[in-house]
């Protein structure tokens, strides 16, 4: 019997996660997809609209029990260059070290106001392949979602009525422990799309996204300096010294 009790605890020892965080840094950016398609004008146009509401540059993430921190270096939207997210238990702070003030931040908005849920699609292929020292699979994607149609409204003739993309993914299925924090970073940082709804099976180290609404450009994801290590959780805190501000005003609509 104490022979079994002790298997049994070294089994739940080596079975329950340590408190520990995943650390990484980030870099996103559009270029120029490899495609000989024309482009059509009004998918062009779309495109544009999109790609300015999606981040870009470096950021630095931080995954733990407490909550969520992302570093950004370039401003996106109310966050300013430099400044900080904090996603603790369904609530997003954004901080401002440039002046010591905090504010809580909107919903986020659909990056397509009132369209429905995607439809994702994800298949795995065998193929596996060292990224950042890490051991990933490329899993294939695709992701449709029916654009708001307004009763009575006709679109121009060509004009999309669903917007798709797909793409490559290579995912790092070692940290699928922190699966559903790393989808909710996906579900802010590109609100309104599904996108953070993909990678279910782990880190997502490499992500090259194509969409005809892009207007013949890619969105390419990379991360780099993947480390796990021990709780820190002054990281999801509020500096005592920080005021509280109301959320800056939106930005005009063009």
């Amino acid at each position: 019997m104490r022979r079994v009790l002790t298997a049994a605890l070294l089994i739940a020892i080596a079975a329950a996660p340590a408190a520990a965080e995943l650390r990484y840094t980030t870099h996103i950016e559009t270029r120029k997809a490899e495609s000989t398609q024309p482009i059509d004008p009004m998918m062009g146009m779309i495109g544009a609209m999109l790609a300015s509401r999606f981040p870009s540059g470096d950021m630095k993430m931080t995954v733990g029990d407490g909550g969520t921190r992302v570093e950004f270096v370039n401003a996106l939207g109310p966050v300013p260059a430099g400044g900080v997210m904090l996603m603790r238990s369904g609530s997003t702070v954004i901080l401002n070290p440039a002046d010591h003030t905090y504010w809580t931040a909107r919903t986020p908005t659909a990056a397509i106001p009132g369209a429905t849920a995607p439809a994702i699609t994800t298949k795995r292929t065998g193929e596996s392949e060292s990224i950042a020292g890490l051991r990933t699979e490329r899993v294939a994607f695709g992701l449709t979602m029916n654009l708001p149609l307004p009763p009575g409204v006709q679109l121009p003739p060509g004009f999309p009525t669903t917007f798709t993309i797909d793409g490559d993914m290579w995912v790092a299925d070692q940290f699928k422990a922190y699966a559903s924090s790393l989808a909710a970073i996906g579900n802010t940082l590109f609100p309104g799309i599904g996108i953070g709804g993909l990678a279910q099976d782990g880190l997502v180290v490499r992500q090259v996204t194509r969409s005809p609404m892009f207007g013949g450009n890619e969105l390419v994801f990379s991360v780099s300096e993947v480390t796990e290590g021990p709780v820190t959780a002054e990281l999801f805190q509020i500096p005592a010294d920080y005021k509280e501000v109301p959320p800056p005003a939106p930005a005009p609509r063009r």
